[in-house]
């Protein structure tokens, strides 16, 4: 039986920019990311897997947050990314859903604050 996903996490990687006067970056670990997509992290990295280099990267810009975005292998375009052993961004094949990316915004929204 398979276990169903509830739904990314998030926190706070200790990562965050400030650009210009109204643009902002913050990077998100994210936890609790579906087997499958472990999976493929894990033939990336083999023994050198790390569960913590999962992450999104959120962006305030022009008044507006929102999520960064990559092409994964097969084209398509994703939020969710893994950095591999040597620091490259791997971009997995996952959507955040409307609540996964409601709490990523409100993450940074609150990180933001406190930096900034």
């Amino acid at each position: 039986m398979e276990k169903e996903h509830t739904g990314l996490t998030f926190r706070f990687t200790g990562w965050s920019d400030k650009w210009d006067t109204d643009c902002y970056t913050s990077f998100l670990v994210a936890d609790n990311v579906p087997e499958e997509i472990v999976q493929q992290a894990k033939d990336i990295d083999g023994d050198s897997y790390c569960k913590s280099c999962f992450n999104v990267e959120v962006i305030f810009e022009e008044g507006e947050f929102h999520i960064g975005s990559g092409a994964t292998d097969n084209g398509n375009f994703s939020e969710l990314f893994y950095v591999d052993e040597d620091g490259g961004w791997c971009f997995m094949d996952y959507e955040l859903s409307e609540s996964e990316e409601l709490a990523a915004i409100e993450l940074a929204k609150l990180i933001i604050s406190e930096l900034y």
